[in-house]
């Protein structure tokens, strides 16, 4: 459905840089659809992340059926195959983040936990933690929640929580965040049928 729109892949790995955490490696930009062939056949090694697919194809995104949060919100897809990974870091919006297929663990720790914050983010989007690039994690504790999402299973995520993520095995996801209004109405995903 995708056709060959240009997206941006990278190799889901990070390194520190002297005053800031960057991905290692080239990113480099692919055809969607050629890239989502390789990693359906298990061939593709490197990960779209916080791809904007949704934006150019509105279809995609009315299949998530995300709650309305007002007009300023942005929903990106996650897809990747095993050993991937996003940095221990935090967001300065909240999200909701759907696993698709495959697994992701996701370890959370509560705002204000000194995780040694370094700049990061497109415009100050988000801060990555100093201590997690691939020899500190252990150094920031236990989470305050530890959690393996499954297919079907959705996130609330609330801006600022650090979250650090691992793709278990080759997988699929998709989020939303949002800025200027509470989420009042988060409440109606208790009510939402169950993702297919």
């Amino acid at each position: 459905r995708v056709g060959p729109a240009p997206v941006v892949a990278h190799t889901g790995r990070w390194e520190r840089a002297r005053w800031r955490v960057r991905r290692r490696g080239v990113s480099r930009s692919v055809a969607a659809d050629a890239w989502l062939q390789a990693f359906s056949a298990g061939e593709a090694t490197d990960y779209l992340a916080g791809v904007e697919l949704l934006r150019a194809h509105p279809a995609l995104r009315e299949d998530l059926r995300f709650p309305d949060v007002g007009p300023l919100c942005v929903d990106v897809v996650w897809i990747g195959p095993e050993g991937t990974e996003t940095p221990l870091h935090f967001d300065l919006a909240p999200n909701i983040y759907v696993q698709l297929q495959g697994r992701k663990r996701w370890r959370m720790y509560a705002p204000g936990t000194p995780l040694e914050p370094r700049f990061s983010g497109l415009q100050g989007a988000f801060l990555t933690s100093n201590l997690d690039v691939h020899d500190g994690l252990e150094r920031a504790g236990t989470p305050h929640v530890d959690v393996v999402l499954e297919p079907g299973d959705l996130l609330y995520l609330p801006s600022r929580w650090w979250h650090r993520v691992d793709t278990l095995e080759p997988s699929i996801a998709a989020n939303r965040w949002w800025w200027g209004r509470s989420g009042a109405n988060l409440p109606a995903l208790a009510a939402a049928e169950p993702l297919t």
